[in-house]
C-alpha cells in the first residue's frame, strides 16, 4: 500500500479599507481598515511531524481627525482579536487588544499646540497561562490601563511629536481574584 499525504493549506485574507478624504471645507477626515484572516493546515500520514490546526484574527483600524480654526482632534482605536486551535487542544488566543486614544489641541503659534491626552487599554476575552485553562490570568478591564497627559504637541501634516510632562497612568484591576492576588501591579485587594 502506498502511504498517502494530504497537506491542505489553506488562507483566506479578506481586507476591506475605507478612506474618506476631506475637501477644503470639510472639518473631518476619516479612516478605517478591516482585516480577517483565516488559516487551515491539514496533515494526514505526514511523515515529518506537525500537528493540523486552524485559526483566524480579526482586526479593525479606525482614525478621524478634526481641524477647524484652532483646534484639532486627533483619535483612533485598534482592536483585535484571534484564536488558534491546534490538534486536539482547546481552542486558545492569539491577539486581543483594545486601544483607543484621542489628542486634543489647541493652537499656541505655529505648528505648536497645547495638548490633552487620553488613552486607554484593555483586552476583549480572557487569558490563561496555557495549557492551563483553568487558572485565569487576565480579562476585560482587568488589566486595564487609562493614560492621561497635558503638555504640547510639534505638529504638522505628517508628522507629530509630544511632549507631556504632565502625565498618569492608572492601572485597573476589577476581577475580585486577580485583585486579591496583586495582579498588574496594583496592591492587594485594590482595583
Amino acid at each position: 500500500e502506498i502511504k498517502k499525504m494530504l497537506m491542505v493549506f489553506l488562507m483566506f485574507p479578506v481586507v476591506a479599507f475605507a478612506q474618506q478624504v476631506s475637501q477644503p471645507d470639510t472639518l473631518w477626515r476619516t479612516s478605517g481598515n478591516v482585516t480577517l484572516n483565516f488559516s487551515q493546515v491539514s496533515l494526514t500520514n505526514w511523515a515529518a511531524g506537525g500537528r493540523s490546526s486552524g485559526s483566524g484574527v480579526l482586526m479593525l483600524k479606525l482614525a478621524g481627525n478634526y481641524k477647524k480654526d484652532k483646534i484639532s482632534w486627533d483619535s483612533s482605536a485598534d482592536l483585535r482579536i484571534g484564536f488558534l486551535k491546534e490538534g486536539d487542544e482547546d481552542m486558545r488566543k492569539t491577539d486581543d487588544m483594545i486601544d483607543l486614544n484621542s489628542k486634543l489641541g489647541i493652537e499656541a503659534k505655529e505648528h505648536w499646540y497645547y495638548l490633552f491626552l487620553l488613552g486607554f487599554k484593555s483586552q476583549f476575552a480572557e487569558g490563561y497561562n496555557y495549557p492551563n485553562t483553568t487558572n485565569l490570568i487576565s480579562k476585560f478591564m482587568a488589566p486595564g490601563y487609562l493614560n492621561t497627559g497635558l503638555g504640547m504637541d510639534y505638529k504638522t501634516e505628517k508628522l507629530s511629536i509630544m511632549l507631556a510632562p504632565v502625565s498618569g497612568k492608572f492601572t485597573f484591576v476589577l476581577d475580585d481574584k486577580l485583585s486579591e492576588d496583586g495582579a498588574f501591579g496594583v496592591d492587594p485587594g485594590k482595583k
